[in-house]
């Protein structure tokens, strides 16, 4: 029996829908568009995701060069931080091996607590500097 792509459920019935010269294992048609839907905006949002996770280390790795002052440094490290949070928050996409192991469904839940972890996170960093 093999698992649905987006739900992660066993199937006796699956459908497999080809999407860009994909084969992916379907449960039913909810699921089918669903999938469609999401790997849709992982499409057009993925340049963003990469730009957010790029300026937030950016941001991040800029208290190194923040020397002149602690305050503009701490400010860089929690903004670079809290945007890092909100961009896998906005953006829940992770790697394919976690979609197959997890299912589109459950990867997006994780990676959006994983996000809200993050952001929550952020006002402990001056606690540690």
């Amino acid at each position: 029996m093999k698992k649905c792509f987006y739900c992660n459920t066993k199937s006796e019935m699956p459908e497999i829908i080809t999407f860009e010269n994909e084969s992916i294992t379907i449960c039913g048609d909810e699921c089918s568009a669903k999938t469609i839907a999401f790997i849709q905006f992982a499409e057009r949002t993925k340049v963003f995701f990469v730009i957010g996770i790029i300026v937030s280390i950016v941001m991040t790795f800029g208290t190194i060069f923040a020397v002149f002052s602690e305050l503009v440094g701490l400010v860089l490290l929690c903004a670079g931080w809290a945007l890092l949070g909100l961009t896998i928050c906005v953006f829940p996409l992770a790697t394919p091996q976690t979609f197959q192991l997890l299912g589109i469904k459950k990867t997006v839940k994780l990676t959006r607590v994983i996000g809200v972890l993050i952001i929550a996170t952020t006002p402990l960093w001056p606690m540690f500097l």
